[in-house]
């Protein structure tokens, strides 16, 4: 800061100096704006400022509710399938006249069941896609929420507080420097004067001493 407050007194030096034809004049209120404007320490501020306003918001954003979606899609070279049988023919032993009885011959099999053939099906597609999507909503967190938001007020309070207590430090000091510059020029014009008046009475004396 002191070394950017310093660039900025040089600058108001060199315009302070210059001839007015040439207009190069700088008022307080230019001086000063010049100053807050380019002064590395407020651009941080302000900076800081901004860090908190978000703070603060992402807090506020706390309160609300949270939509969230999720989504998958997956491609397969080939398409998932499931393959059955074949089922061999099983042998029936059962008495027709009495399905409860002893079957007439245990040996020998009143017939067979029918042979189902091998089968191949598919049990997906080759592309599928998942959504999921949910929504929260804080109820009670103990006051930890509304804590937080609390915080974060009183953050972007103090950053600009901060803030606006370093403009008027940079402010002060512009002003300083300002009149101390007008006061080097007062004082430069009378020492200006001072040589002037040196150098005529120089001259009358000479004159005089001349005519002897």
């Amino acid at each position: 800061m002191k070394a950017e407050l310093g660039l900025f007194l040089g600058l108001v030096v060199l315009c302070a100096f210059c001839p007015l034809e040439a207009h190069c004049e700088m008022t307080l209120d230019e001086a000063i704006a010049i100053a807050l404007e380019n002064n590395f320490a407020i651009l941080s501020a302000h900076e800081a400022v901004a860090g908190t306003e978000h703070q603060r918001r992402s807090a506020f954003t706390d309160f609300l509710p949270k939509l969230k979606a999720e989504g998958a899609y997956t491609h397969l070279n080939e398409t998932p399938t499931v393959s059955q049988g074949p089922t061999p023919p099983i042998p029936v032993y059962m008495n027709p006249s009495n399905p409860w009885g002893p079957p007439p011959n245990p040996t020998q099999p009143i017939g067979y069941t029918p042979t189902i053939p091998a089968t191949t099906r598919a049990v997906s597609d080759k592309d599928s896609w998942t959504l999921r999507g949910s929504l929260i909503q804080p109820v009670f967190t103990g006051g930890a929420l509304i804590n937080r938001y609390r915080l974060a007020k009183i953050g972007v309070e103090t950053a600009r507080a901060a803030l606006e207590r370093l403009k008027q430090e940079v402010s002060l000091a512009v002003v300083k420097a300002y009149f101390g510059v007008l006061t080097a020029i007062e004082l430069k014009k009378v020492a200006d004067q001072a040589v002037r008046l040196l150098e005529n009475q120089r001259d009358v004396a000479q004159e005089f001493y001349n005519v002897g």
